[in-house]
């Protein structure tokens, strides 16, 4: 077989090229020098280092947007559910513009479905434990769930939930607005600050009222009523001259003051346990006129 038949018989099937080999024909042409090779071969290795390493700074512009696209979706999901499963939220009682003096701290007290027993054992509650600075005064605010809303308690609605029985002419004379608070003097003095339409009609139901109020208000205000002052239900109010106002007193039969109220202007009734609590009370309600 001559050489033509040969060469017509070898596969025509070209050689593997690889890496080294394209090296090895840039170094035989006289291309490039041994040391233009090294520096092509350390190239190619940074780049696919680059490529594949978590720490260059496409991969991990990369993983940050995949975490920041992970923390979105579970706050989307979290969010629907909250929204599905949270309780309906209600609207916070408004307490600025109940006050009838300024006071340094405020208690809401919900006396949603509450008889008159819970509601007392709440406020008893606040007297004993809540802590005030010496002079400071608390203003307890008494609410009730109006559907989705709290609304503010009037006086007389007030009184009723407590048993209150105060006659019906002064049930009438007394405006919405009041202020069931306590002093900080020796321990929480409460007190109980109250509006009428009229100085007339409202000094006469507060006499009437006299023979019922101790009954009506001992439990609040913390009158110990067993033993030597048991007999303080029988008991009348008299005369006394507090702070340059008139005012009507109980004494204790030891000579103590155990209630007294006192019209402070002439439509704003202060009912008290002592003197140093009518003092800052009518203080403030000066001051605050001003």
């Amino acid at each position: 077989m001559d050489e033509t038949e040969k060469k017509k018989i070898e596969p025509s099937i070209k050689p593997l090229r690889t890496y080294a080999t394209d090296m090895a024909d840039v170094v035989q042409d006289g291309q490039a020098s041994v040391v233009r090779v090294a520096m092509a071969e350390a190239q190619k290795r940074e780049a696919n280092k680059e490529n594949v390493s978590p720490q260059s700074g496409r991969n991990i512009r990369f993983i940050i947007l995949g975490i920041l696209l992970l923390c979105i979706g579970a706050g989307v999901v979290i969010y629907v559910f909250y929204k599905k499963t949270a309780p309906l939220q209600t609207t916070a009682p408004q307490t600025s513009t109940s006050s009838l003096i300024f006071s340094d701290k405020t208690q809401i007290i919900d006396i949603t479905d509450k008889n008159r027993d819970q509601i007392v054992k709440d406020i008893q509650y606040e007297i004993d434990t809540r802590e005030l600075r010496l002079g400071d005064i608390a203003y307890l605010y008494f609410t009730e769930k109006n559907g989705v809303d709290y609304i503010t308690i009037p006086f007389t609605d007030w009184l009723s939930r407590i048993g209150a029985t105060p006659p019906e002419g002064l049930a009438r004379n007394f405006g919405a607005p009041f202020m069931f608070g306590m002093y900080s003097s020796a321990g929480n003095v409460p007190f109980l600050l109250v509006k009428t339409t009229t100085y007339n009609n409202g000094y006469a139901g507060m006499l009437a009222w006299e023979g019922k109020l101790l009954d009506d208000l001992y439990q609040m205000f913390g009158i110990v009523t067993t033993g030597d002052n048991a007999v303080l239900f029988e008991k009348g109010f008299e005369d006394k001259i507090i702070e340059n106002k008139d005012a009507r007193v109980l004494y204790a039969p030891n000579g103590d003051v155990v209630l007294l109220y006192v019209f402070i202007d002439d439509t704003t009734v202060l009912i008290a346990k002592d003197r140093l609590t009518v003092k800052e009370v009518l203080s403030r309600f000066v001051s605050g006129r001003k």
